[in-house]
């Protein structure tokens, strides 16, 4: 009989997973809390539950009797699955790991004890008591990652926390305060294999300073400055994190701060990358098939050793709305020129209410360009922000 493979969720950066699992003639089935969600039409099975919801999942999970529970790109879920993988006795991420390391103070104070550099940090409760150091701080959520609710601000004695913890906190969250370090922020994407990291995509991250948003507007793969001293000395830090937390196998991202010669690393998760960086970029980067690879670990099958790593340039660019307003018009662009060197989404509709952006969240599409070469990919780029279509009308009030 097939192996049944269970993936949580079922969104658009989930898809290709399932679809992957498919063509290696996995049976999958997929659970999301939106019934429209594009992996209900791409996986054999699919039950539109709430995500939260463990015991009705489990239950599903024991009627198929699955040989694998996967989540893909997603710390929302990152729990759900560490539960099932005990409660079924599969391969995977234990529940204390998956729910100790969503927790930036925990992990922020385990690294600190332990010679990791992090940024100084402390909760507002504490700031009477600081003699700060620097001019500018980081206010953000102390569990998840990404940009959400990521600001930088220069007096923290006037900020408005009481107004902040309702605008982005979600349950059970607190406020971090860390050191701002000005430097380049840097990701990390790498795959653990009997408790060794393979570094397999790294990336300089920009965001627009002019505006002083602190989101991503590009994450450029494989910059050329990035040498072979700061790839021995990253996997380095990312290895030490990994023996000092004990993860065995899967799939982990890292975001730090490089301030020569240090890296302050900011943010983890064992989980790859999101917007198609696990899914598509770190093969295009690497050559190595991480979903593949992945799928195998998770059923017990055999995995390939990463190894002749080539840490090709590619680019992953978003693109904000300009003004608030309801979408107009949308038109994706098509650079026959380069066409197979760029992979374009919206991640808005038409008739959707847009901003100018507050956090990463408001992005409307992105796109990756995979060019011969950075100067290739840098053309690409240009020549698709000359062409994509993207109208915003009717600022609401």
């Amino acid at each position: 009989m097939d192996n049944k493979v269970l993936f949580i969720p079922a969104g658009k950066f989930q898809n290709d997973a399932i679809l992957y699992a498919k063509k290696m003639g996995l049976f999958t089935i997929a659970v999301d809390g939106d019934k429209n969600a594009v992996g209900s039409e791409s996986a054999d099975k699919f039950y539109n539950i709430d995500i939260n919801n463990k015991f009705q999942i489990l239950n599903i999970a024991k009627k198929y009797n699955v040989n694998a529970v996967l989540s893909i790109c997603s710390d929302v879920t990152s729990e759900i699955v560490s539960y099932l993988v005990e409660e079924l006795n599969l391969h995977g991420t234990n529940m204390e790991l998956a729910k100790n390391f969503k927790d930036k103070y925990y992990y922020y104070s385990l690294f600190d004890n332990n010679s990791v550099k992090v940024p100084y940090f402390f909760k507002p409760n504490e700031l009477d008591k600081k003699n700060l150091h620097s001019q500018f701080h980081i206010i953000k959520p102390s569990m998840g990652s990404g940009s959400r609710g990521v600001k930088k601000v220069s007096c923290l004695k006037a900020f408005d926390f009481k107004n902040y913890s309702k605008k982005y906190l979600k349950k059970n969250e607190e406020i971090i305060i860390q050191q701002y370090v000005n430097g380049k922020e840097i990701t990390v994407d790498g795959f653990v294999l009997n408790g060794k990291f393979h570094l397999l995509a790294y990336s300089e991250e920009k965001n627009d300073n002019i505006k002083n948003q602190n989101f991503s507007y590009e994450l450029i793969f494989s910059p050329s400055w990035f040498n072979e001293k700061h790839k021995l000395q990253i996997s380095k830090n990312c290895s030490k994190i990994i023996e000092l937390i004990g993860y065995k196998n899967g799939p982990v991202h890292f975001e730090f701060i490089l301030d020569e010669p240090d890296f302050y690393l900011i943010d983890f998760s064992m989980r790859g990358g999101g917007f198609d960086v696990f899914t598509k970029i770190i093969k295009l980067c690497s050559g190595y098939d991480i979903l593949k690879n992945y799928i195998n670990l998770s059923l017990n099958l055999d995995v390939e050793i990463p190894s002749d790593i080539s840490y090709n340039p590619v680019t992953l660019n978003f693109i904000y709305s300009e003004k608030n307003g309801v979408v107009n018009n949308l038109k994706e662009p098509l650079i026959k020129n380069y066409l197979g060197k760029y992979y374009f989404s919206f991640l808005t509709k038409l008739n959707s209410v847009v901003k100018i952006p507050d956090s990463g969240r408001d992005r409307i599409a992105y796109f990756i360009c995979f060019g011969d070469n950075q100067e290739e990919n840098k053309q690409i780029k240009e020549e698709i922000l000359r062409n994509t279509l993207i109208e915003v009308l009717n600022e609401p009030i």
